[in-house]
C-alpha cells in the first residue's frame, strides 16, 4: 500500500515538472509506441500499465494548464464567461474547473 501512496506522490510531483510532461509526449507521440512502453523500458519493475496512466495523467495536466492559461488570458481580454464556456467547446462541468468556479456556470441562481 505504500508503494502506492510513493507512486501517487511521485506522479503529483511529476505532474509540475515541465521537462517530465516533455518526455511523456516524446514517447507516447514521437516514440510510436504504447504510452507506457518507453517508461517501463527503461525499470523492467514498472509495468506499462503503471507507464501509460502515467503517461496520460502527465499529458492531460499539461493540457488542463494550457486551458487555464488560455481562459485567464481571455478573462484579461474582457471576455464575458459565457463567451469563454463556448469558446472551449466543453461540458460546462468541465469548463467551470478550467475557469476555477466551484459550481456549474450554466445553472440558474435562484
Amino acid at each position: 500500500m505504500n508503494n502506492d501512496y510513493q507512486m501517487l506522490d511521485d506522479l503529483m510531483q511529476d505532474m509540475h515538472d515541465r521537462n517530465t510532461v516533455r518526455i511523456a509526449m516524446t514517447d507516447w507521440l514521437i516514440g510510436g509506441h504504447a504510452p507506457g512502453d518507453a517508461w517501463q523500458a527503461r525499470d523492467p519493475r514498472r509495468t506499462t500499465i503503471e507507464g501509460s496512466l502515467r503517461s496520460e495523467a502527465l499529458v492531460l495536466g499539461a493540457v488542463l494548464d494550457l486551458l487555464r492559461e488560455d481562459v485567464k488570458e481571455a478573462r484579461d481580454e474582457g471576455l464575458r464567461e459565457d463567451t469563454i464556456i463556448a469558446a472551449l467547446d466543453l461540458p460546462a462541468e468541465i469548463a467551470s474547473l478550467e475557469l476555477e468556479e466551484g459550481h456549474s456556470l450554466n445553472e440558474k441562481e435562484n
